[in-house]
């Protein structure tokens, strides 16, 4: 504490009440519980989307094996086959393999 003059500052204070404020509050109470018609609506949403993706799948993958099975044809027809098919007969069938392939893009 500071003295001046051998008097001695005392800090005024101020004491506040506080305010107190009493009254009825609303209370409004929910869930967050969604609706069973609006939760089977969006399980069939989800199985819809999963059967679509399941098709892309499924195509993607039929679309490989052709693939697969064309080029392993070619091949065939020329190293394997070669010896036991005419030239005519290679044609036709590296024709049809042909087909496919444009018919089908990969």
């Amino acid at each position: 504490m500071d003295t001046e003059g051998g008097e001695e500052k005392t800090k005024k204070t101020r004491k506040v009440k506080k305010q107190v404020k009493k009254g009825e509050l609303p209370v409004v109470s929910g869930t967050a519980a969604i609706d069973e018609s609006v939760k089977q609506l969006w399980t069939e949403r989800e199985n819809q989307m999963f059967m679509e993706d399941k098709l892309v799948a499924d195509t993607e993958d039929r679309k490989n094996a052709l693939e697969e099975y064309i080029y392993e044809n070619r091949t065939k027809i020329d190293d394997l086959y070669a010896p036991f098919a005419s030239e005519e007969e290679k044609n036709k069938v590296k024709k049809c393999l042909e087909e496919a392939e444009v018919r089908f893009p990969f």
